[in-house]
């Protein structure tokens, strides 16, 4: 009868383990390394978009619902509002080219939102194309559909000098 029991209880835990649900698969470590390749690359090719005066490429990398507040701007959200915004702003400084660089980028351990920071600046601005404007920029991407989009992209300045 011992036997019995014992044998029973061992069945029992067996198809009790068996019929448990597994565990659920861990998720695979992020690269963020790789991520903030990524991120780096972007700005790169969003930088070359802007110095071309390329809205549909400026957008490409821009989340529909993304926010702009640039220094000077108003702030402008969705890609129709941002286009406006680029477009009025080299409309009224055909001369002005923009550069910047990335001084950092921090990406999530979850590899679905990243910040990036850096410096900017601005010449050939102003009715006579000798101004100049420069400051700091953050900018804040999200993961959409397995690619990194800008959700939002905020500049300050210093005086600015034309």
């Amino acid at each position: 009868m011992r036997n019995r029991i014992v044998a029973l209880a061992f069945l029992t835990s067996f198809l009790v383990a068996a019929c448990a649900p597994a565990p659920a698969p861990s998720a695979p470590a992020v690269d963020t390394a790789a991520e903030e390749q990524t991120i780096r690359t972007i700005s790169s090719a969003w930088l070359a978009s802007e110095q071309a005066k390329d809205a549909a490429g400026v957008l490409t990398h821009f989340a529909a619902d993304a926010s702009v507040a640039w220094s000077g701007d108003e702030p402008a959200t969705g890609h129709d509002a941002i286009r406006a915004l680029l477009e009025k702003g080299w409309a009224e400084d055909p001369s002005a080219m923009v550069t910047w660089s990335t001084d950092s980028v921090h990406v999530s351990a979850a590899g679905d939102m990243a910040v990036e920071t850096g410096s900017w600046s601005t010449t050939g601005t102003g009715p006579d194309g000798s101004g100049s404007d420069a400051g700091k920029y953050l900018t804040y991407y999200r993961k959409v559909d397995g690619a990194w989009k800008v959700a939002a992209d905020v500049s300050s300045s210093g005086p600015r000098q034309q």
